[in-house]
């Protein structure tokens, strides 16, 4: 009987760890470097932004740099 529950959970692990991350990819969805200015102030900032089905995404610690406050976890 435990050679049978081994087997199936083995199953059931290798399983997610081959077709997890298939989803979003069949899904079509990607991210992809976004190369839209920032300003902050007027001033222009370097930022690492990913456009991810038509909308922006930017680190919360990159904008709490370019703003003056910090973000801890």
């Amino acid at each position: 009987m435990k050679g049978r529950q081994f087997t199936f959970i083995m199953g059931m692990l290798l399983g997610a760890v081959l077709f997890g991350g298939a989803s979003a990819v069949a899904a079509g969805i990607i991210a992809e470097p976004a190369w839209s200015p920032i300003y902050v102030d007027g001033q222009q900032v370097q930022m690492t932004a990913y456009n991810i089905l038509g909308n922006n995404y930017v680190k919360l610690r990159d904008i709490g740099q370019a703003v003056g406050f910090n973000v801890y976890y």
